[in-house]
């Protein structure tokens, strides 16, 4: 693919308040992508669930033709998602296709998001409660389950 970029900004910080988000897309039009990929650390702001979901659907009007946008630590992404060439769960993700309960129980949550009075996508969260880590085993593996329920129906692109 000839018309693909990516670009991304940092704080600079590897320890404390900090965070990146990164942008992917294509220009051709046959081949419609945009992927963000957010993290933070140590923005309280964002540890809640609200506002980053909030912050994901200002994401949303920016690119409304999202591939996938996904929420969670770095370390996440480069050393425990199921499967490396597709969106992994994280803390939240997410796709563009409407998701219903029974398709994925282990999630915390679903957040239908809407567009003229349709469903056109669904924010997949793993963990509700808290902020999700790595650290935490418990987050670890309910994401993994996401990620293989997601994937054994056909629902996790890749």
């Amino acid at each position: 693919m000839t018309n693909y970029r990516r670009t991304g900004v940092w704080s600079g910080n590897e320890k404390g308040i900090g965070g990146a988000l990164s942008v992917s897309f294509s220009s051709d039009p046959s081949l419609p992508i945009c992927l963000f990929n957010l993290q933070f650390d140590e923005v309280q702001a964002l540890d809640d669930t609200r506002n980053m979901q909030q912050l994901m659907l200002g994401l949303l009007d920016i690119c409304p033709l999202a591939a996938n946008i996904q929420v969670g630590p770095f370390r996440y992404y480069t050393a425990h998602q199921v499967f490396p060439k597709r969106p992994g769960a994280g803390w939240m993700l997410y796709l563009p296709k409407a998701i219903a309960r029974h398709e994925v129980p282990e999630a915390a949550e679903l957040v239908p998001v809407m567009e003229s009075g349709r469903q056109k996508g669904t924010i997949i969260v793993s963990v509700s409660n808290d902020v999700f880590s790595i650290d935490n085993a418990d987050h670890v593996k309910v994401a993994n389950a996401i990620e293989i329920r997601l994937a054994d129906r056909d629902l996790l692109p890749r």
